[in-house]
Formats: C-alpha cells, sequence, structure tokens
C-alpha cells in the first residue's frame, strides 16, 4: 500500500493518511486487506475529518509511529477479549477495581488505547456507522446543557459541539488520561465561542442533581447488554433494537451520553 491509496469515487487518501496506513502494515501486514476495503468506502468528507485528526495529532507531537502503535494496541487488545469471551461467554472483568490500575489509571496505556480507539472511528466501517448514527441522532437546535458520560478521546464530543447549539458542553470521565485527551482536542480545534467544561469524577457518584434520569438510561442500555444478543446477527439488527429501547426508555434530551460497543467479527484481524 502507497501513499496513491484510492478511496471511494476515486477519491485520493491525503499523505498523511497514507502513510499512517503504510506504518501499520508495517507493523501488522494482516490488516491489508481490511484497511484497503475499507478506505474504498470512505467519501470524501471522511477522508477530509480523517486528515484534520492527522493533523491535529502531529501538531500535538504525536508521530505517525506512535499513533499506528496506538492502532495495533487496540487491535490486539480487542482481539485478546473477543476470544475471552468465545472461550468462556462472558466478559473477563466484571468491575472497575478490577482495572481500575491497569487500564483507567495507567496514563500511558490509556493515552494510546485512546488513540487506538478513536483512529477505528476512521479506519472500521462498522465505527463510522456507529459515529453516523448518533452524530444523525443530535438535536441540533435545543440550548442548555450537553453532558457528555466518558467522552475518552474527546473526538466524538468535539463533533458534538460543532452540531448543535448548546449553552454548556460538559464531560466527565473516571480516567485522568481521557480527562486530558478531550480538554485537549476541545481546546485546539472547538469553536470559537463554544463554553467547555471536561471533569474528572466518576459519575455514579455524583450528586443526584447531576444525573438526570440516569436510572432510565442505565435500565435501556443494562437490558440491551442482558439480552446477550449475538455477535452474528447484523449491525442492522442490533442498531434497530438498541434505537427501539432507546425510545421505550425516553431517553432525557439533556443527556447526550457517549456510547461504544463492538462488533466483534469485523475488527480486520
Amino acid at each position: 500500500m502507497n501513499h496513491s491509496l484510492v478511496a471511494e469515487k476515486g477519491a485520493v487518501a491525503p499523505a498523511g493518511i497514507a502513510r499512517l496506513v503504510a506504518t501499520i502494515l508495517a507493523e501488522n501486514p494482516g490488516q491489508r486487506n481490511f484497511l484497503r476495503k475499507s478506505l474504498e468506502t470512505t467519501d470524501r468528507s471522511g477522508l477530509d475529518l480523517f486528515d484534520a485528526y492527522l493533523k491535529y495529532c502531529d501538531g500535538s507531537g504525536l508521530s505517525a509511529g506512535y499513533l499506528a502503535a496506538s492502532y495495533n494496541l487496540f487491535i490486539r487488545e480487542t482481539m485478546k477479549e473477543q476470544v475471552y469471551f468465545a472461550r468462556h461467554g462472558c466478559y473477563r472483568y466484571s468491575s472497575y477495581r478490577e482495572v481500575a490500575d491497569s487500564v483507567y489509571l495507567n496514563e500511558d496505556y490509556m493515552r494510546q488505547y485512546m488513540h487506538g480507539l478513536a483512529l477505528s472511528t476512521f479506519l472500521w466501517t462498522n465505527h463510522r456507522s456507529i459515529s453516523r448514527f448518533f452524530e444523525a441522532g443530535l438535536p441540533t437546535r435545543l440550548g442548555g446543557h450537553y453532558l457528555e458520560i466518558g467522552p475518552g478521546h474527546g473526538f466524538h464530543m468535539l463533533r458534538a459541539m460543532a452540531s448543535t447549539s448548546f449553552d454548556v458542553y460538559e464531560g466527565i470521565d473516571i480516567s485522568p488520561a481521557s480527562v486530558g485527551l478531550t480538554r485537549s482536542i476541545l481546546s485546539s480545534l472547538a469553536l470559537s465561542g463554544k463554553r467547555f467544561e471536561v471533569r474528572l469524577a466518576d459519575f455514579l457518584s455524583l450528586p443526584q442533581s447531576v444525573r438526570p434520569r440516569r436510572r432510565s438510561w442505565g435500565k435501556c442500555w443494562n437490558r440491551w447488554r442482558s439480552r446477550n444478543v449475538s455477535f452474528k446477527k447484523s449491525p442492522s439488527f442490533r442498531t434497530r433494537e438498541l434505537t427501539s429501547m432507546f425510545r421505550r426508555a425516553s431517553m432525557p434530551r439533556r443527556l447526550i451520553t457517549s456510547l461504544y460497543f463492538r462488533r466483534w467479527s469485523n475488527c480486520g484481524t
């Protein structure tokens, strides 16, 4: 794969994207066909958004080598947990306490993992679809308070700020690394005049006043997860089911939550 990567409708991938993909493949050549097919389905606007993110990373001192290592780390961790789930029928960990020190409070690991996750938003077709799904559901004309729980790398919160008209935007994350990443990308790329705050906190330990109707959201998500929907079912089936339960649970408009779930069968390795 060279610097003339071709995307949807003949669009040529910018040099920064081609350089990153080449660096990824130098360590992980098994991704070649997956990334080629993914870029072939990326339109011009998607490439421009990806390129803007890479330019932000470059301006923050992150090399293509670091980003490629982050992406490959994310894939290894994803596949490791996929295999565990397939063998045991459950997740390896069931509480925050089990992973606090090794994941959420391990700033070097968390930063690298978050950058890998952010890159999957551009490089995985199913993650692009998930992003579009949630962006399409953002209420563009509402004012008031936007609250995002677990913004992680901050890119989705940035997109929400760019497409909505809330008076103030707030992010709450339990990971110091994620708080730093979100503050950095919002400070660098957020539109002028947009007010935001990113806090380090455990959302579940905050006073009830800042957790509007949390039970409705939690009940909805846990119900969907507890059904143990087969990973073999199509993404459209899971999307329809999830959307239907959100509506039945009357998810509050004031609470816009960052949600991430994986389609294990399409992680490209």
